[in-house]
């Protein structure tokens, strides 16, 4: 072998110590404490999400109960008019 080829040998054994070193290494406690700060604001960011979703779903439906309750009303005082007209024209036929 030539000292090129030692050389590259040497090279690559360092780099493969280097590669175990990291892959081995525990995180440190700093990594940690900053992985749980960020899961702690992930799920508050999640639970405050679902309260305003929940809220929304629920003026929604509380909307959509007033519109429908709102068409009826009028669906059913269109009703009593017709019904009226009716009458009338039962009564002019009838005469």
């Amino acid at each position: 072998m030539t000292l090129t080829e030692w050389g590259l040998l040497a090279l690559a054994a360092v780099n493969l110590a280097l590669l175990l070193t990291l892959l081995l290494r525990k995180p440190a406690a700093a990594d940690n404490s900053a992985i749980d700060r960020l899961e702690r604001a992930q799920r508050e960011s999640s639970r405050a999400d679902r309260q305003e979703l929940g809220t929304s779903f629920i003026n929604f439906q509380r909307t959509l109960v007033q519109q429908s309750a709102e068409a009826t009303r009028t669906q059913n005082t269109q009703i009593d008019a017709l019904a009226q007209q009716l009458a009338l024209l039962q009564r002019s036929v009838s005469d």
